[in-house]
């Protein structure tokens, strides 16, 4: 979990700047949202908890970065069309976390990159990360990761 913990801080440091705002979208249950917003506000992040019931009315401009928490979504599922059409319309990157984050990708890009829940995996029983090409990098200090 910690490895988890430090490559999310890595992705949400890359992607945002000292004050700005994080839009962390979440299911009714808001466990993991609230954990998620105890990390990042310890950590200088600005955090605005998101219930995804009301996605589709709330105002993204004044975010850096929208999440998606986990639980936000399965198998390809996640929100209505126009939630999604929100976040879409926003151009805003999204940080999408495990299946709920892949599902809005899912939705978002309608399979034209080959983001879907069909193509990725998940297990309980991951204990870590290993880079695939310690070489390669997508962002600075971002490298591609696999679970090992």
């Amino acid at each position: 979990m910690k490895t988890l913990i430090l490559v999310f801080l890595l992705c949400v440091a890359i992607f945002t700047h000292g004050q700005d705002k994080i839009a962390y979208i979440y299911a009714s249950d808001n466990t993991n949202a609230l954990s998620f917003e105890t990390l990042l506000e310890a950590n200088g992040y600005l955090v605005d908890l998101v219930e995804i019931s009301n996605v589709g009315t709330f105002n993204f401009s004044t975010y850096s970065l929208i999440a998606a928490d986990h639980n936000s979504g399965s198998i390809g599922n996640w929100g209505t069309p126009a939630d999604v059409q929100q976040i879409k319309n926003s151009n805003k990157p999204i940080l999408a976390l495990g299946q709920g984050g892949i599902s809005l990708l899912e939705q978002i890009e309608s399979g034209n990159l080959g983001i879907d829940w069909g193509s990725s995996a998940g297990s309980a029983s991951i204990n870590g990360f290993t880079a695939v090409d310690p070489s390669s990098t997508i962002l600075p200090a971002l490298k591609i990761f696999r679970w090992i």
